[in-house]
């Protein structure tokens, strides 16, 4: 009777399959991820924005002074030449 050597592992083709799979998904997260930047920088810097306008309103409401001793000016203002 002849025994036969057990071999295992994986085939060359197993190996294939499974890297491009995993690279398949690795693209679809890494895209997903790509565009979901541009928003992500917007959402914070709407966060900012109410933040400050918020901050404003308080000081008006308050009568708090930037330390000019005249008038007080509150507000946020937009520097355009950027």
């Amino acid at each position: 009777m002849k025994y036969r050597k057990l071999q295992t592992g994986f085939t060359v083709i197993e190996l294939i399959l499974v890297i491009a799979i995993l690279s398949l998904v690795f693209a679809l997260i890494s895209f997903n991820w790509v565009a979901s930047l541009p928003k992500q920088n917007l959402n914070s810097a709407v966060e900012v924005l109410v933040a400050d306008l918020k901050q404003q309103q308080l000081e008006a409401m308050v009568g708090i002074d930037s330390g000019g001793g005249g008038l007080m000016n509150h507000g946020i203002y937009f520097n355009t030449n950027e």
